[in-house]
């Protein structure tokens, strides 16, 4: 029987995504002027919040990528591929993903949504429509 989820790719993913959630906190501390307190509550709450949303997350983001799409036939042979790679041009390579992919996706992309939807419609009324008080 083929297994529906990778449970091992969802759990190095959610414990990733629990971790960089925690490591958050000193920098959302800064930004509030340390006006909030750090305890062992806080901590536990925070954590349990990371784990619930992002196991949900993952599991529905493996999901949505078992839906047959174009290229899906060569996704089991791309993760079968085992080349390896060092650490530090893994890290290099994660400051590619960590601030380009975001500037061409959030930026760019993102962006260019907004431009097309103010463009179709009345961009006044759009705007006065979402961010009216």
């Amino acid at each position: 029987m083929k297994k529906l989820i990778n449970w091992k790719l969802f759990f190095v993913l959610l414990i990733i995504c629990v971790i960089t959630s925690l490591l958050v906190i000193p920098y959302t501390l800064e930004l509030t002027s340390n006006e909030i307190e750090i305890t062992a509550k806080i901590l536990l709450i925070t954590t349990i919040q990371s784990l619930v949303m992002y196991a949900i997350v993952v599991f529905l983001g493996l999901l949505v990528a078992l839906i047959d799409i174009p290229f899906n036939e060569f996704i089991p042979e791309l993760l079968n591929l085992e080349t390896p790679v060092t650490v530090w041009k893994a890290l290099l390579g994660s400051f590619y993903g960590g601030i380009s992919e975001e500037v061409l996706l959030r930026l760019f992309l993102v962006s260019l949504f907004v431009w097309i939807t103010l463009n179709k419609y009345n961009s006044l009324e759009l705007y006065k429509y979402l961010f009216r008080r």
